[in-house]
């Protein structure tokens, strides 16, 4: 994983989020750029990226987990009024999944 350094004018690798066991299909930073939420065909993966570790995420179905349904697209959605993150994604089968945070993860 390539973290940008403190000079915009160069690129260097930061650190390295371990977790995914295949290919990731798609990434989605919060909006607040503290966390980072990752998809392939071993499923959803969560970061925190300041302290670049894999978060608690909740069960997922061997459905989901499935290679024949990877996770295509993950997004953050953040209302105004919202105290809480919410992840959407979607698969390759067509089910479309949300998970909201409860208290420190998701």
């Amino acid at each position: 994983m390539l973290f940008l350094s403190n000079d915009c004018k160069e690129y260097r690798l930061e650190g390295r989020l371990v977790g995914h066991k295949n290919a990731i299909n798609c990434l989605a930073v919060s909006r607040n750029g503290n966390m980072l939420a990752s998809g392939g065909s071993d499923g959803m993966r969560i970061w925190d990226l300041k302290g670049r570790v894999q978060l608690p995420t909740p069960r997922q179905t061997p459905a989901i987990q499935n290679p024949a349904d990877p996770v295509t697209c993950a997004c953050w959605i953040t209302c105004q009024e919202a105290t809480r993150k919410t992840l959407c994604y979607g698969t390759g089968l067509g089910f479309i999944c949300i998970w909201q945070q409860q208290g420190q993860g998701l």
